[in-house]
């Protein structure tokens, strides 16, 4: 970002508007969008799954 800004934002841009690039994280944000664009209740579930994960690897890392 510090280094190549124009690169970031051309990133950032594709991964949330355009997805046209083949790298992962397009790609990823793309099945992301068409899942929750088809399937019914699928932020719910993405989201409950992203907080537990996070909750989960804090916790952990709380207790090291």
């Amino acid at each position: 970002m510090i280094e190549d800004p124009q690169n970031f934002v051309n990133l950032a841009l594709d991964t949330c508007d355009k997805q046209a690039s083949y790298v992962v994280k397009t790609q990823a944000a793309k099945l992301l969008e068409g899942l929750c664009d088809n399937i019914d209740g699928a932020v719910t579930l993405t989201s409950y799954f992203c907080i537990q994960s996070l909750n989960i690897t804090l916790s952990k890392e709380k207790n090291k």
